[in-house]
């Protein structure tokens, strides 16, 4: 079976049952026991009981941490909201990297995000030495797309960003001490790293650090070989986000204003 438990610590309070959405679990005589396969290894039969009494082998490489007992703050709502809407896209840094414990941190929030059945495909890699040779080999990728003579919608913008760097600029990484990628199997075509990257972005503010999407170095990288090998992807993999971090060397005022909330209520 997918699901152990522990009948000895087992109370029967039925709120693994109620609360798993495979429907695989169910009470008999007045124990927790599981009926039929298709587990979506979710956790949620872990993480509800009370009493430690159920596991899940195919995941439980470390101890469960537990929840603090303590309510939230009340104004946490209002903490995480006001994170939400200050936070920017940096682009300005004064060469500081995000520190080993932070960083620390900024990978536990990665590693618990949600994934597709819980399957946890994704892996990082964080390019430190390395970055100046990948932004050296990105532009001249760029510089030799450039001259091929196919139209390309963005060709203005590609010559935009090489006449930036042949300035002595960084169009590419902003002169950002780090960058982490967020890896998945080819075949593994689903949303799992744009949700943990979203959450290590978010983090990263809010620890006072920086951090913006890169789409353009995901796009070479899906391409082209030696630098793929330069950052280690396998050739069963895909790179599908890239941020960039470090210490911002610029603080913003202010929120700047969006486009009306286009909402349809069915």
């Amino acid at each position: 079976m997918t699901v152990n438990i522990n009948r000895d610590k087992c109370v029967g309070c039925g709120l693994c049952v109620n609360d798993c959405p495979a429907h695989i679990l169910a009470l008999e005589e007045d124990k927790a026991v599981q009926k039929s396969k298709g587990c979506i290894f979710c956790g949620h039969c872990v993480a509800v009981c009370p009493v430690q009494a159920v596991s899940l082998p195919a995941l439980n490489r470390a101890p469960n941490k537990e929840l603090a007992a303590e309510a939230l703050p009340d104004n946490v709502a209002d903490l995480v909201y006001r994170l939400m809407c200050e936070r920017r896209s940096i682009r300005q840094f004064n060469g500081a990297p995000v520190p080993e414990t932070v960083m620390e941190r900024l990978m536990e929030v990665a590693r618990l995000s949600p994934s597709a059945g819980n399957r946890q495909p994704l892996r990082y890699i964080l390019v430190e030495e390395h970055l100046a040779a990948l932004r050296e080999g990105a532009m001249e990728a760029l510089k030799a797309f450039v001259q091929q003579p196919e139209e390309h919608p963005y060709r203005h913008f590609f010559k935009v960003m090489l006449a930036e760097y042949e300035a002595g600029r960084d169009p590419l990484f902003w002169q950002a001490p780090q960058l982490l990628l967020l890896v998945r199997p080819k075949d593994r075509d689903v949303n799992d790293a744009p949700i943990a990257a979203g959450r290590i972005e978010l983090l990263a503010h809010a620890e006072g650090y920086g951090a913006c999407f890169i789409g353009f170095i995901t796009a070479i990288l899906a391409e082209n070989a030696p630098l793929r090998e330069l950052v280690g992807l396998k050739p069963d993999e895909v790179a599908q986000c890239a941020l960039i971090l470090g210490e911002p060397a610029v603080r913003y005022h202010r929120e700047v204003a969006r486009r009306p909330l286009r909402l349809t209520r069915l």
